[in-house]
């Protein structure tokens, strides 16, 4: 599915209405160029995510590292094989996707080892950290995390589902998952103790999810441990 805008300035509305996968942009364009569009998307919080493709006829070494620092994820100059273009749009989707099947499955991986991109896995750093501080707190809310990055709740429901492919609420369940196998491995604790411990009050609950997540029940992974 594709939308279309004329200038910078129409693309920059479109993509604050649409939350698209990525972004193709010209350099040069009436009302907001290129360049201008990509530091605005930069600053913003809600959008700073989405890759960008800068494709332009202008071959000028300064305007690439303009790019670069600007967060452009491709500079590509014209003329320009199409197929070519195509071809590292797919790559660049199938990364995105690979990262977030680690992020979801590899509780032992660091997020700054999963996203080399410093300012998502700042994001996800500070998002995860505040969920630690209350982490046993179950009335954690999703309002909670909106109210600390000061995002709204459908802009942090995109986001997260582009980055990671989970919904909020979602996301707070698998930090609190990852937390909890942290303490089996750290701790010596049962399976309520760290249930409650990572913001579950009901224990079955808590096995269940852990399940679903992992592979394994808390028991099968206390057993591993032993062994």
């Amino acid at each position: 599915q594709v939308f279309e805008a004329s200038n910078g300035k129409e693309g920059l509305e479109i993509t604050r209405e649409k939350w698209p996968d990525l972004i193709i942009t010209d350099l040069i364009m009436p009302e907001m160029d290129g360049m201008e569009l990509c530091r605005q998307l930069q600053d913003d919080i809600n959008l700073n995510h989405i890759p960008v493709f800068m494709v332009t006829v202008l071959s000028n070494r300064d305007y690439e590292l303009e790019s670069i620092e600007t967060g452009v994820t491709a500079y590509i100059e014209k003329p320009f094989d199409f197929n070519v273009l195509l071809a590292r749009i797919s790559a660049n989707l199938t990364w995105q996707k690979k990262l977030r099947e680690r992020y979801r499955h590899h509780a032992d991986v660091e997020t700054a080892e999963i996203f080399k991109n410093k300012r998502d896995a700042a994001f996800l750093q500070n998002l995860e950290s505040f969920i630690l501080e209350k982490v046993s707190q179950e009335n954690l809310s999703v309002h909670d995390l909106c109210r600390h990055l000061g995002m709204s709740r459908t802009a942090l429901y995109m986001k997260l589902k582009n980055m990671v492919d989970l919904s909020p609420q979602n996301f707070i369940i698998h930090t609190r998952l990852k937390f909890a196998r942290k303490l089996f491995v750290e701790k010596n604790y049962n399976v309520k103790e760290v249930a409650y411990l990572a913001g579950f009050s009901n224990p079955k609950y808590f096995s269940t999810s852990f399940k679903k997540l992992f592979g394994y029940s808390p028991l099968e992974f206390l057993k591993s441990l032993e062994a």
